[in-house]
């Protein structure tokens, strides 16, 4: 088989065709994923629409079936494309809800620090003060022996 009659086949049943084919069960495949089975009982395969198997099926052009399907699909892109926005307005907000929590876990850890720098210098005055007391004591005791 060549490139081109295979371009010609059908590539659900095989079959080929002097024409490109476009099957309908592969067109139905694709719009049960999009729209749903109920939306794709009008859309039948043209080319075999002589066929016995066919004889009770109602047939309509190609240009009268698809302008629902692709309002049907507009309205899914539609939808696809507000649920995006909501997705990324919600992507947004956490990321400033992430760096809001940032911002008050640093300024938190600098008060902390601050804190302990003052405890710390409040200590070393203390310990300098008591030193200085107890050797002050220690130099009247000498004194007055």
């Amino acid at each position: 088989m060549t490139v081109s009659e295979q371009d010609l086949s059908c590539p659900i049943c095989f079959q080929r065709s002097s024409a490109p084919v476009l099957h309908p069960q592969l067109l139905q495949r694709v719009f049960e994923d999009l729209v749903g089975r109920d939306a794709l009982k009008e859309l039948s395969n043209l080319q075999e629409k002589d066929s016995d198997a066919h004889k009770n099926h109602i047939f309509k052009p190609i240009d009268e079936v698809t302008p629902g399907f692709r309002n049907q699909l507009q309205d899914v892109l539609q939808r696809l494309a507000e649920q995006l926005q909501d997705v990324n307005k919600s992507k947004m907000e956490f990321s400033a809800a992430v760096t809001h929590v940032e911002a008050q876990a640093r300024l938190t850890e600098r008060q902390i620090q601050d804190q302990f720098k003052r405890l710390h210098q409040f200590l070393e005055e203390e310990e300098q003060s008591r030193i200085s007391a107890l050797r002050e004591e220690e130099q009247q005791k000498r004194r007055s022996l």
